[in-house]
């Protein structure tokens, strides 16, 4: 039977992705409200936050595939 650890853990890593689509969401649109910008520009501000938070969720998701991991190797008794 795994320990609250592991529960505590895996617990995290969902709060930390909410965390994150949320602050993402909120970002977009104060950008959105408070810096009107032409067309195109608004275009490559889009595009740049786009592949930033492509590549934070990147690294959320594999931060998060390494918690998993780890939780159920300590679940599993797996401690190679």
């Amino acid at each position: 039977m795994a320990d609250s650890t592991s529960d505590d853990r895996s617990g995290n890593v969902g709060t930390v992705l909410l965390a994150f689509a949320i602050g993402a969401v909120a970002g977009a649109a104060f950008a959105l409200l408070y810096a009107p910008a032409s067309g195109g520009e608004m275009r490559e501000f889009l595009g740049d936050k786009a592949r930033d938070a492509a590549r934070k969720a990147r690294e959320a998701a594999r931060v998060g595939r390494e918690v998993i991991k780890d939780v159920y190797d300590e679940a599993t008794g797996d401690h190679a």
